[in-house]
């Protein structure tokens, strides 16, 4: 008992943690009352009033009021907390087991009153998720491995039916992990090539390191320059494999450069000439094909002409099904 009332300014905090916030204030004799019932200690008013007071001059912000103490703000804002659920919820790359239990441990931040608000969690069985168990040990994985500039192996499924027999063994450089419209992707370099590949993560398996040195990025035949992950991301809209091409697009009407903002930001560049609307964008070119095929009533690839000319073939492929 003895050594647990010399941490009792740590119970008193999580009791603020835990019962308190703006709408949900404690006495010190609620709190006295909550410490004995949640961790069996025993505490008088003095020391409550003293462990709130070191707790605000170690940088706590805590309010004291004429009805009582609460935890005003914490490390996370309420809103940051939602936007964290909301994309736990909605990945797909995670099972609905891991999505509850991330989703717990986000919520944990906020008082117990709060945390009722992200209940909405308990329904992520229904959405389709990945069944590979071993995602967050992958990603423990390669980060280990890019820390030690190691190369790993693993077994890669072609699908998301990972009870298939369709599959290959990859040895690569693991370089950087990006979560792309909600799939998680490594960027790597497989062995035999010198450019740059992507690999789902949740079709990853039996992953691990071995004794190599992974290769230099800015050694491959793909690099023009120093890596730019940013850039990468920004190209590979959809993370398909291949270089990056200029391409020149002519839109359709002004609702067109909403989508194009949507999916290249900042970096399209979009005019008008006489009284029509223009975009450049440098992108992914067999990214950019299959955007344009998505979005073909609203653009035009005006250049360059290998773009054009597969998306004409693939036109051809889907007119040829639907005649």
């Amino acid at each position: 008992m003895e050594s647990k009332k010399k941490l009792s300014v740590l119970y008193v905090l999580e009791v603020l943690k835990k019962f308190t916030d703006e709408n949900h204030i404690l006495t010190q004799q609620e709190i006295i009352d909550k410490t004995l019932k949640c961790f069996n200690l025993k505490l008088d008013r003095k020391t409550i009033s003293s462990n709130i007071d070191d707790l605000i001059d170690f940088g706590f912000d805590i309010i004291k009021t004429s009805k009582g103490t609460f935890l005003c703000s914490r490390e996370f804002e309420e809103g940051e907390i939602r936007f964290l659920i909301d994309a736990v919820f909605s990945s797909k790359v995670i099972s609905s087991k891991y999505a509850q239990d991330l989703a717990k441990k986000i919520s944990s931040f906020l008082s117990c009153y709060k945390q009722t608000d992200y209940n909405y969690i308990l329904k992520s069985s229904d959405v389709s998720r990945s069944n590979n168990k071993q995602l967050f040990y992958n990603i423990e994985i390669i980060g280990k491995a890019i820390n030690e500039n190691k190369k790993i192996e693993f077994t890669y499924f072609k699908n998301a039916y990972l009870n298939n027999n369709n599959t290959k063994k990859f040895k690569v450089s693991p370089y950087f992990l990006v979560n792309n419209h909600s799939s998680y992707y490594l960027v790597c370099n497989y062995e035999k090539y010198e450019n740059l590949a992507n690999y789902r993560l949740e079709y990853i398996k039996d992953i691990k390191i071995i004794n190599e040195n992974a290769k230099d990025i800015n050694s491959l035949n793909s690099s023009q320059e120093k890596f730019d992950i940013a850039k990468y991301v920004n190209e590979n809209i959809y993370m398909h494999s291949g270089d990056s091409v200029l391409v020149k697009l002519k839109l359709e009407n002004e609702s067109a450069i909403n989508d194009c903002i949507d999916w290249f930001g900042d970096n399209i560049k979009i005019n008008k000439v006489n009284d029509e609307i223009f975009a450049e964008v440098v992108v992914n070119e067999n990214a950019i094909v299959y955007w344009a095929l998505q979005y073909g009533s609203k653009v035009e690839v005006i250049e360059p002409l290998s773009v054009r000319e597969k998306i004409v073939k693939e036109l051809s492929k889907i007119n040829i099904k639907y005649l």
